[in-house]
């Protein structure tokens, strides 16, 4: 997972260790049962389309919640967004025997339900050719994050900190925030809130509503957070960006390093554009 630790699972009915004498690492250690690992039918082509394979789990019970497995909080952190995925397979009564991998890839959209289970896709690395990794040209900034290294923008120094007033739900908060001018002018919207206390210490969601922009202060995120929020929770609150120019110009004055490079094409209709033709004049 993004946070480095190791999930390892067996369809079988027991426990299975594979011993470092049987297979180099990462895949020498104990699979677990207990791990609710169940996968479908492996689905590959030679002709380069995506090939993929479902899994399906559940999440773990009392008394085994200290088995290393996946949790609504991992899911809901975005801890398995493209985790690496190996599926091998071995003999069972004689693991010392060695494995054979017969799938690698990274997990794909993961969905869990209310009744304790989840499912996701162990995509191919094939998949990797469907997807655009160039850049275009667009009217607005095509930066993948405020603040990255094509941004440039300190981000952190016009970060500002705060803690929950009152509950609403997980996603609807009354906030107190601790700011100076000018950060108080800065569009929240877009922003990221990062809590640094209490049971979401760690988490961050995407901000839809603006504090600042409300006489009650009410704060809404996109996305709920795991756990609950609670009077007291502190948090850091980054400003966000709509990635327009004037935008880049007029408030975070970043102008230099804008990437909305589109602006300066002409646009379809006026390169495909045939030659103006003088009016009023006879042939």
């Amino acid at each position: 997972m993004a946070n480095g630790e190791m999930i390892r699972g067996t369809e079988h009915d027991l426990d299975i260790l594979i011993p470092a004498s049987a297979s180099p690492d990462p895949y020498a250690g104990l699979y677990r049962a207990i791990a609710n690992v169940t996968a479908g039918d492996i689905a590959s082509s030679s002709d380069l389309s995506v090939d993929n394979l479902e899994v399906q789990g559940a999440f773990p019970q009392t008394p085994y919640t200290a088995i290393p497995d996946v949790t609504v909080a991992e899911i809901e952190a975005g801890l398995l967004d493209m985790a690496p995925v190996t599926v091998l397979i071995c003999n069972w009564a004689h693991p010392s025997h060695g494995l054979a991998v017969m799938k690698s890839g990274y997990l794909g959209g993961i969905t869990r339900t209310s009744d304790g289970s989840y499912t996701t896709e162990v995509r191919g690395l094939t998949q990797l050719l469907s997807q655009t990794i160039i850049r275009t040209y667009s009217s607005t900034c095509n930066v993948v994050k405020f603040g990255d290294n094509r941004c440039r923008f300190n981000v952190g120094a016009v970060t500002i900190s705060g803690s929950v007033l009152l509950e609403t739900n997980r996603g609807a908060f009354t906030v107190d925030l601790v700011q100076a001018s000018p950060r108080a002018a800065f569009s929240y919207i877009g922003g990221t809130l990062t809590f640094i206390s209490g049971a979401n210490s760690g988490f961050s969601r995407d901000v839809k509503l603006d504090p600042n922009n409300n006489v009650d202060a009410m704060l809404q995120l996109w996305e709920d957070f795991p756990e609950e929020v609670a009077p007291g929770d502190n948090f850091l609150l980054s400003p966000g960006c709509d990635r327009q120019m004037q935008t880049c110009r007029d408030v975070y004055d970043n102008l230099v390093h804008w990437r909305g490079f589109g602006v300066f094409i002409p646009g379809l209709l006026a390169i495909t554009a045939g030659p103006a033709t003088a009016q009023g004049l006879g042939v």
